[in-house]
């Protein structure tokens, strides 16, 4: 089942308990999103507390075939890429919980990005990615820096439609460096792929390296779960959907850098995705 609430000020939020009394979201939680499989055939009760005081809201339901509902199974099949078995434990490992929040924080502010353009948000050991302006592509680098690497994450791709995109950027500059560029890796909602070079924020300029190309590896649909994999080595990146080799290109622009998180909104006002794991592997000699 599939469950958002949405509310003028966001201050409405859910709770979902089984009429056997199992408890699946309670609304302490301050949820306004909940994916899941129902344990089993019963009436089910969404309940909405509001902390802001009177409101409206829009609350939507949706149960769609078992066989439709999103797996956090990834363990590789035969014919996927498994890179633990390729390299062994990751050089870093980030469950998305907090323990490594200050990874994101601007190092100026000590605080998340929370901008005209983009919100970042981390809440009951969740870590959400918020882009607020349509058609409008927006990036948010960490601290870390990394040449020749394998970087994978898993993503939930929340409320979303057609084209409203999530994904990463890599190689980018250092802080406060005053340009902005890198590549950017996107999966969309409607399940294609997409990577471009960003070579100016102001003005704005980008060489598109795969135009959007659907692949049947990357999950579509809203809440879906799939993990990026990026393996950068030299002038060659080469693009991975849940274990499958989906993309590859070759660009000699940028060699080393920051990475971070990307969104594009598409048809998706203050489109919002999770992140629920992010690792990489330092392949750098």
């Amino acid at each position: 089942m599939n469950v958002k609430v949405s509310s003028p000020n966001a201050d409405v939020f859910l709770g979902i308990f089984g009429s056997d009394g199992q408890v699946l979201l309670t609304n302490t939680s301050e949820d306004t999103v909940w994916t899941g499989k129902l344990p089993s055939t019963q009436d089910y009760y969404i309940s909405l507390t509001s902390t802001g005081g009177s409101t409206s809201y829009t609350l939507s339901v949706d149960i769609p075939p078992l066989v439709a509902i999103p797996t956090a199974n990834l363990t590789p099949v035969a014919g996927q890429f498994d890179p633990v078995a390729t390299y062994g434990q990751p050089t870093f490992e980030d469950n998305m919980k907090g323990e490594n929040i200050d990874d994101w924080v601007n190092p100026s502010t000590g605080l998340l990005p929370d901008t005209k353009y983009i919100k970042i948000v981390e809440t009951n050991e969740k870590f959400y990615v918020t882009g607020k302006e349509l058609d409008f592509n927006t990036w948010y680098f960490t601290w870390r820096e990394l040449t020749d690497f394998y970087l994978q994450s898993t993503f939930n791709s929340g409320t979303c439609s057609d084209k409203d995109a999530y994904g990463l950027i890599m190689r980018g500059p250092a802080h406060l460096a005053g340009v902005s560029y890198g590549y950017v890796v996107a999966f969309s909602c409607d399940g294609s792929v997409w990577v471009f070079r960003l070579d100016s924020a102001s003005p704005y300029s980008a060489e598109e390296l795969v135009s959007w190309t659907h692949s049947d590896y990357i999950q579509a649909g809203s809440n879906q779960i799939n993990v990026m994999g990026i393996r950068a080595s030299g002038d060659k990146l080469t693009i991975y959907a849940n274990g499958h080799q989906i993309a590859q290109v070759t660009d000699s622009h940028y060699k080393s850098g920051r990475f971070g998180v990307f969104t594009s909104p598409d048809v998706t006002a203050n489109y919002t995705y999770q992140i629920t794991q992010m690792s990489y592997w330092d392949l750098t000699p």
